[in-house]
């Protein structure tokens, strides 16, 4: 049976642990234990919260907690079963992440990225598959990060969502004509511009701002400090604040 949410009050102290997916390993070597501390100190500037302690074992953790002003529920939420691994440069979520059909995830980075990055993406839409079957990536239909996330996501048997900076009718890169013509039989292509509609510089902030408002659930992988996509997790830390309040 799921659980209440608990009595929450401003100046509340709280015990709360978690484990990994049964009972595995979520820390797999120092890297993870600092990527760990590195998700406590993020959520810290986005919630006003105290650790008072906290100890940290191999598959499962343990953390005294005061809250200020945010309930306990939204401060845990990237604390949850589903830990997120060192591979990913940057990650967030909405809302728990339990088996939610249509599920829509945004899985962007960078356009020039490594071999390295690309097998973290693939194997990321692959694992957000075997979580949730029915979910839905959501990316930029560019090089790199973006073509990586709608192919694995086709490769998977998940639906995935292109928004791009041209109109629908417009393939933007002309190399990916093929993706496009794949994601049109396995999701959507989606523009806020009319057909026709040629590609400018100012389309794609525009176009990132979509990407962050239809995820419920956004991965970065290897984008650089000045990336594109640091604007998306702007856009997406704005929209899913005001659906905090």
């Amino acid at each position: 049976m799921p659980r209440k949410k608990r009595i929450w009050y401003p100046g509340a102290a709280y015990h709360v642990m978690s484990r990994g997916n049964r009972r595995t390993a979520i820390y797999k070597d120092e890297a993870d234990y600092c990527h760990f501390l590195d998700i406590i100190k993020m959520t810290m500037k986005e919630y006003a919260f105290r650790v008072h302690s906290i100890c940290m074992m191999t598959n499962h953790f343990h953390m005294e907690i005061e809250t200020a002003d945010v309930e306990l529920w939204w401060i845990m939420q990237p604390f949850g079963p589903d830990y997120v691994p060192t591979e990913l440069d940057w990650w967030w979520k909405d809302e728990p992440l339990i088996n939610c059909p249509d599920r829509r995830v945004g899985v962007i980075g960078a356009r020039r990225c490594t071999r390295e990055d690309k097998e973290k993406c693939i194997n990321r839409v692959k694992r957000i598959g075997e979580d949730n079957p029915g979910a839905i990536i959501i990316s930029g239909g560019a090089k790199g990060i973006d073509g990586y996330a709608h192919t694995a996501a086709i490769k998977n048997g998940l639906r995935t969502i292109a928004f791009v900076g041209t109109g629908p009718d417009l393939c933007y890169p002309r190399e990916h004509t093929e993706l496009f013509e794949q994601i049109g039989e396995h999701g959507m292509i989606l523009s806020e511009y009319p057909p026709g509609t040629a590609a400018y510089p100012s389309h794609f902030p525009r176009r990132n701002r979509l990407i962050a408002a239809w995820s419920h659930e956004m991965y970065v992988i290897g984008a650089g400090r000045n990336s594109g996509t640091r604007s998306t997790v702007q856009y997406f830390h704005e929209y899913h604040k005001e659906k905090r309040r």
